[in-house]
């Protein structure tokens, strides 16, 4: 695992770049040649045999943006050797992210989109996870990443990899997530390390280094850093990143056993009121749950999909943060709301929708739950029942239903019988031939009742409309006709 087998794009990337550095070399002189290195996640990824295309490259004596402006004007005064396409991509953004404070450069060659920066060193301060930023050395630039593995570079010139850390090679074969410098340190400085660490962790199946385990858990000033430090924005970013990962359930057994479930998942004080309560979370059993779930022969299939797809990320954000479910909060104009959807708007920062979606499938529970037991007991639900229950769940149903049934396991049911009610559920609703109704639109709008009932607008058409849904789908072979004359007596009958 110490050689890299470049493929065409990048090698015609690398040889473009070693003739540029040649050139600059032989015009300018100096006793520092121009060394370029590609580095951190690209040849972490490379050397583990997987493609990458997220490519950043380190300069030794120029700024990113005074290379790229040079690499072009090399480019454009070498007619005829380059194609016309690469010749004229000129586009340059500069301090893609702003949190660097650093002259990044990001332009296009040969179709990738490469970021060019100059090697680094970082000065933190006890305030913000933000360093001032000098020119380094490439042990310097190393030393300052979150982890060894990720601190390997493949020097263009040389054709070689370069493990200045002397553990990186080792730790990548071995599955080791270990900081390059002392932990405590490290995290102090930038706790959303600690959240890439436990992302690499699960997207690779690898572990966290003894110390670097120690140093969190005990690390009471590291807590406090990652909820005072680190933007709510970044630590949402890296969730959505594991959650969509290939192993989230080891991400989050990761986080329970290294005691981060408030700090990670808790809720943003100024949202709390005098009443509201931290949770006691179960995080290891929750995901021991859905594993188990997910393994059950009596898991129905459309249940099972609801672990993959969209809907994927919801689920274990649900895992999560389920112990927050009955307690409340406020929002900023201090009106009451579930404390789970401000931890999901404010506390980790994902859209309006995400916690619409993860909300509805808390207060959907308990319809679920009835509809469960009915379809079980002698009080069969009709086909209109299983359709409004659909529609209120929304699109991402399964998931819903999946949920509704894992609290009911959590809560000391036994899983097989559970998961053989909830499944009857799901079948009814499949039989019934509802399972899309949440997309289904009524067969006559509000204006076309008021307009046949010659009415303003009320209190009431709610209500109708409300009730057009359920002849809808009690009546699936009726027409609009038909249910305009329904409209007709119904409205009577509310009078």
């Amino acid at each position: 695992m110490t050689s890299i087998q470049l493929n065409d794009t990048e090698r015609q990337l690398s040889d473009l770049l070693v003739k540029f550095g040649r050139d600059w070399d032989a015009k300018n002189g100096g006793s520092d040649p121009l060394t370029l290195r590609f580095t951190g996640g690209w040849v972490r990824d490379k050397l583990l045999g997987q493609n990458s295309n997220d490519i950043d490259i380190a300069i030794n004596s120029l700024t990113g943006a005074e290379f790229v402006d040079q690499l072009h004007a090399w480019i454009s005064a070498n007619p005829g050797s380059y194609p016309d396409e690469l010749r004229s991509k000129h586009t340059i953004k500069l301090n893609p992210d702003k949190s660097k404070h650093l002259e990044t450069a990001t332009t296009n060659l040969f179709g990738l989109d490469v970021d060019f920066v100059n090697l680094r060193s970082e000065e933190y301060s006890d305030e913000s996870r933000v360093p001032v930023v000098q020119f380094g050395t490439a042990e310097q630039d190393a030393y300052r990443r979150d982890a060894t593995l990720n601190a390997l570079f493949y020097n263009l010139q040389e054709k070689k990899v370069e493990d200045l850390t002397g553990r990186g090679l080792a730790d990548l074969e071995e599955g080791i997530l270990r900081t390059p410098l002392a932990p405590k340190q490290t995290f102090k400085d930038d706790p959303l390390r600690v959240l890439r660490l436990i992302r690499f962790a699960a997207r690779f199946n690898f572990q966290l280094a003894p110390e670097a385990i120690e140093a969190i858990v005990s690390g009471e000033d590291i807590k406090h850093a990652l909820e005072t430090k680190i933007s709510r924005e970044r630590v949402g970013i890296e969730l959505d990143k594991m959650f969509s990962g290939p192993c989230p359930e080891y991400g989050l057994r990761l986080i329970a056993k290294l005691g981060l479930e408030h700090e990670i998942f808790g809720l943003p004080e100024k949202y709390a009121t005098k009443d509201t309560t931290k949770p006691i979370f179960h995080l290891s059993r929750a995901v021991d749950t859905w594993e188990a779930i997910r393994s059950s022969e009596n898991l129905h299939i459309n249940l099972l999909t609801a672990y993959s797809g969209e809907t994927k990320k919801m689920i274990w954000a649900l895992c999560a943060l389920y112990p927050w479910d009955k307690i409340t909060a406020v929002t900023e104009k201090n009106k009451p709301c579930l404390a789970l959807f401000m931890i999901i708007r404010e506390g980790i920062k994902w859209s309006t929708h995400d916690g619409d979606v993860i909300t509805a499938a808390i207060n959907t529970v308990d319809a679920i739950e009835e509809a469960v037991e009915g379809v079980n007991g002698g009080n069969k639900p009709s086909r209109a029942d299983l359709a409004l229950l659909v529609r209120k769940c929304g699109e991402h149903w399964t998931a819903n239903v999946l949920f509704a049934a894992q609290k009911t396991i959590v809560s000391g049911a036994d899983m097989e019988s559970t998961l053989k009610r909830y499944s009857a559920l799901v079948d009814a609703i499949v039989d019934q031939k509802v399972d899309d109704s949440w997309s289904v639109k009524p067969l006559v709008n509000g204006k076309e009742i008021m307009a046949t009932l010659q009415a303003k607008p009320g209190k009431w058409l709610a209500t109708l409309l409300n009730d057009v849904v359920v002849w809808q789908f009690t009546n699936p072979e009726g027409t609009k006709k038909q249910c305009l004359d329904y409209v007709v007596e119904r409205k009577k009958q509310l009078e």
